[in-house]
Parts: structure tokens; C-alpha cells; sequence
């Protein structure tokens, strides 16, 4: 018998713990006992009073480890949301010092050009005009490579770049219109239908009655696509190439770790 009774504890604990009237033990004991175990439904009540001594030591437990459980989940929770940001800052960081390499790279690479091949150049005269000319072609071409690597902003400062005629030299002007403002880079269309899917919630072919794979234009920061509704209208639909939110966030960490480097330089002023 008592084995029996102990294992209905859990369940005597939990009848009680859900009883209408928790401060009278007695009528928890009664309403868990005819619940749990009906042959103890017409016992005296004295005998559910020695049992209610038991239910509420127990219950008081039982709420305190649900309470506990909750508590851990939500701290599991906080903990995933901080592990997931700090793993989020890690890789935006990581991106941002990949990219500020490649842009100390090349503007060590240009610099360096222009003092080895000036320095031995004569001061003046049609051979430093040529050997000028020769510096200001090789900086354009790894100015370019670097827009290209980068993309992102760094595309948009390249086309800019091709605008400036009057500012900077015919070179850098010639070789950013001719490779950026007709040529910019194409996602393909599985990079354009995954950020479909994620921002709209299901891929192009459940959203539209057509929708060609192939863009009709590309720019800097997105392409266009040409497309029908579902209701027969013709679109054009302008998609954000893929992982520029994270370039963009990169190159703005870019920028502070080189005022951070320019401050510490400079002595703080």
C-alpha cells in the first residue's frame, strides 16, 4: 500500500498545487485524493488532513520548480540572444578588419608606386609626364580591383569617381566610368530568391506568375528583374544584392577603426 501511495505523490502534488482553495490544506487533500485515488473519496476527513500536511510542504516545491524551470528558460533564452549577438559582432568585426587589409593594401601599393617610380624619374619633362601617366594607369586598375572585392559602397565610390573629370586624373575618371557605371557585379538568381524568400516569407515562383532569372539592369547596391503578378500586371522588381547589409556595417567599423587610428596618431586632437 505504501509503495502505491508514494508513487501518486507527484500526482497528489500537482492536484493540489491546482487546488480552488489553497489555504485550506484540508480541502486540497480531499480534492486530490478523490481525483488521484477514488477509493479515498469517502475517507474521514481526518485522514485527508494527515495527507494535507504532506500536499503542502509539496506544492509550495512544485511551484517553486516550475518557477525554477521558467526562470532557466528564460535565461537560456538571454543567454542564445547574447551568444547569437557577440557571434553576430565577432563576424561583422572579422569582416571589418578583412576589408580594411585589402584597403591598406592598396593604398600602400599606390603610394609606393608613385615614390619608386617618381623618385627615379627625371623632375620634370616628357619622361616624368610618362612615368606620371604609368602611375596614375596602375593606380586606377588596383583602385578598381578594390571596388570590386569590396563592393558595396566601394562600388558607389567608383562611380563617383567616374564623374569627377575636372578633380582627379583622366585615368582613375576613365577607368571608373568604363568598368562601374555600365558593368556593375550581378547576384545570381539563388542569391536573389533566398532574399525574396527571407524578406517576403516564399520564393518568386509562389509570389509571381513569371519572374525572369536574368536582370534587366544592376546597380551598386541592387539589380532589377523583370516579372508578372499574379494578377497579370507586368513589374519590375529591384532586389539588394546579397550580404550588402553586413558590407555596409563592415565598412562603417572600417571608418571608425581608421579615426581611431588617425586619433591615436595625431595625439588625441
Amino acid at each position: 500500500m505504501l509503495p502505491r501511495y508514494l508513487g501518486l505523490l507527484p500526482r497528489l502534488a500537482a492536484a493540489a498545487a491546482a487546488a480552488p482553495h489553497p489555504h485550506h490544506p484540508q480541502h486540497a487533500a480531499r480534492a486530490a485524493a478523490a481525483w488521484a485515488w477514488p477509493g479515498l473519496a469517502g475517507a474521514p476527513l481526518a485522514g485527508a488532513q494527515r495527507g494535507a500536511s504532506g500536499l503542502a510542504a509539496a506544492a509550495p516545491a512544485a511551484r517553486g520548480l516550475v518557477r525554477l524551470r521558467y526562470l532557466l528558460g528564460l535565461g537560456g533564452l538571454a543567454a542564445a540572444a547574447q551568444f547569437d549577438a557577440l557571434r553576430d559582432e565577432a563576424r561583422l568585426g572579422a569582416l571589418a578588419v578583412v576589408r580594411l587589409a585589402r584597403d591598406v593594401s592598396a593604398a600602400a601599393a599606390i603610394v609606393a608606386d608613385y615614390k619608386v617610380s617618381l623618385a627615379s624619374a627625371p623632375p620634370s619633362g616628357p619622361e616624368r609626364a610618362e612615368a606620371l601617366a604609368g602611375c596614375h594607369e596602375r593606380g586606377a586598375d588596383r583602385l578598381l580591383r578594390l571596388c570590386f572585392a569590396n563592393g558595396g559602397i566601394y562600388t558607389k565610390l567608383g562611380q563617383h569617381i567616374g564623374q569627377l573629370d575636372h578633380l582627379l586624373p583622366s585615368q582613375y575618371v576613365v577607368t571608373m566610368r568604363e568598368h562601374l557605371l555600365d558593368k556593375c557585379p550581378v547576384s545570381d538568381y539563388a542569391e536573389v530568391a533566398a532574399i525574396i524568400r527571407e524578406d517576403l516569407g516564399s520564393p518568386p515562383e509562389e509570389l509571381f506568375a513569371s519572374f525572369d532569372t536574368q536582370p534587366i539592369a544592376s546597380a551598386s547596391l541592387a539589380q532589377v528583374h523583370r516579372a508578372t503578378g499574379l494578377d497579370g500586371r507586368p513589374l519590375a522588381i529591384k532586389v539588394q544584392h546579397a550580404g550588402l547589409a553586413e558590407s555596409c556595417a563592415a565598412d562603417i567599423r572600417t571608418i571608425e577603426l581608421l579615426v581611431q587610428a588617425a586619433r591615436g596618431g595625431g595625439g588625441g586632437e
